[in-house]
């Protein structure tokens, strides 16, 4: 089957967008889907996706420190003093 845009006239029938859709979300996960074995896929505060590190948490700072060729994550110290 070819190429389907999805254009105006088709936004009346939901079962073509539907299925336009279903394959394309289908191609984009086959094409990720090595590309995310073992990361995280995370939104930060500011409204942008990453793709970071399996061990990832809530509450975590992803950094750039000056001169360094990679981004560092920083967790917060839990309190374990008491």
């Amino acid at each position: 089957m070819g190429r389907r845009d999805i254009d105006l006239d088709m936004v009346g029938n939901s079962t073509i967008v539907d299925e336009l859709k279903g394959r394309l979300f289908s191609r984009l996960f086959i094409r990720l889907k090595g590309k995310l074995l073992g990361r995280k896929v995370f939104v930060t505060d500011a409204g942008f996706l990453g793709v970071g590190v399996s061990y990832l948490n809530v509450g975590d700072f992803i950094v750039l420190p000056f001169g360094a060729s990679g981004l560092v994550v920083l967790r917060p110290a839990s309190d374990t003093s008491s």
